[in-house]
């Protein structure tokens, strides 16, 4: 992602980095878990989703080469 791989960019379906890699990469992970039918009728939502927090804070990618997935 970082250099705007091909394989990457082609899951996407516009370019959200205007074709120039991003200045900054935060990693944040989230809880899923299915709505309850009241609130699927509610909301219409069948998933809620909830921030557990941050897995990286923040960095610059030209300082960091990433070449294997970051571990949380």
């Amino acid at each position: 992602m970082i250099a705007l791989n091909r394989n990457f960019m082609s899951l996407l379906r516009e370019d959200p980095f205007k074709r120039e890699p991003p200045r900054h990469i935060r990693a944040v992970l989230y809880q899923y878990r299915f709505s309850s039918p009241a609130k699927r009728r509610e909301s219409g939502s069948w998933v809620d989703s909830r921030t557990q927090g941050t897995l990286r804070p923040r960095f610059d990618p030209p300082a960091i080469a990433l070449t294997r997935p970051l571990k949380c």
